[in-house]
């Protein structure tokens, strides 16, 4: 694990200097067990333009980094973080990179049933761990709306905070999901859950709800007790 935790001192310095509006975040679950594709584009403001910052992305490699559409130096970049020099008032910041799948429940986990060798991704992304997945300025202070799109495997579920905006598309083999524009929220409150999960849907008044298992556990799942509990 990587030595990158954020220092109050650094929290404190980057809410002063920036504000942030969205993120735009595509995921390619496809690529192979080991790894996915991370493109994230953040639009952000600074208030001393001329400044400089950091964002926070872990990853196995940094394909590419541009700012305000010039390419970021990533000579320096340590693993966990990259160098933003020279801001501009309104910045806008795209970076794509190979980020790793875990097993030991940070970031994105990917869990392999050993009933029926099925994949299982959900992400945990608190307290600090959702630039395990995209790059983020990961401050709870720093809020900001998240745009997800993410292509998965064409038999998957795929669940993100936010509804989707049409149905899944059909993609070569797999699907391409793609979700509404959430509410201002800290990074860590973000999520993706994707796999070939058991679904079970309610309604609680206007309110989706929705239950997602194993294949393999459906048998044991009580839906209508859990969803008369979270009425």
């Amino acid at each position: 694990m990587l030595d990158n935790n954020l220092t109050r001192d650094e929290a404190r310095r980057r809410a002063q200097l920036l504000s942030v509006a969205s993120y735009a975040v595509s995921l390619d679950l496809t690529v192979d067990e080991r790894s996915f594709r991370s493109t994230s584009v953040v639009r952000f403001a600074c208030v001393e333009p001329g400044a400089d910052t950091f964002i926070e992305i872990i990853a196995d490699s940094l394909v590419s980094a541009e700012l305000n559409g010039a390419p970021v130096d990533t000579a320096d970049y340590d693993g966990g973080r990259l160098l933003l020099t020279g801001l501009a008032e309104k910045n806008e910041l795209r970076i794509v990179a190979n980020c790793l799948f875990v097993n030991t429940g940070e970031g994105l986990h990917r869990f392999v049933d050993p009933v029926d060798d099925e994949v299982y991704l959900y992400s945990q992304f608190e307290t600090y761990d959702a630039h395990r997945v995209f790059a983020c300025f990961d401050q709870p202070d720093l809020k900001a709306t998240f745009s997800f799109d993410i292509v998965a495997p064409a038999h998957w579920e795929v669940v993100s905070n936010m509804a989707t905006t049409q149905t899944p598309t059909d993609d070569a083999g797999a699907k391409h999901w793609r979700y509404r524009t959430s509410p201002r929220m800290s990074t860590y409150i973000s999520a993706v859950i994707a796999g070939p999960y058991y679904v079970v849907r309610d309604k609680h008044g206007d309110i989706d709800l929705g239950i997602f298992c194993r294949k393999s556990l459906a048998q044991y799942l009580d839906p209508e007790e859990i969803f008369t509990v979270t009425k």
